[in-house]
C-alpha cells in the first residue's frame, strides 16, 4: 500500500498538469522503469 506522501505526489503532478504528467512517465519510462512505477504507478504507460 503506498504511504500517505506517495499518494500526495501523484495527486498534485495531475493537478499540475495531466497531460504533461504522462509525457514525464512516458520520457522516464524509456530508461528507468522502476521511476515511471513511482512517479506514476496506476497508469498503464
Amino acid at each position: 500500500m503506498p504511504s500517505e506522501r506517495f499518494i500526495t505526489g501523484q495527486d498534485m503532478l495531475q493537478r499540475v498538469d495531466d497531460k504533461d504528467a504522462d509525457a514525464l512517465v512516458k520520457s522516464v519510462q524509456d530508461i528507468a522503469p522502476d521511476g515511471a512505477t513511482l512517479i506514476r504507478p496506476t497508469k498503464g504507460v
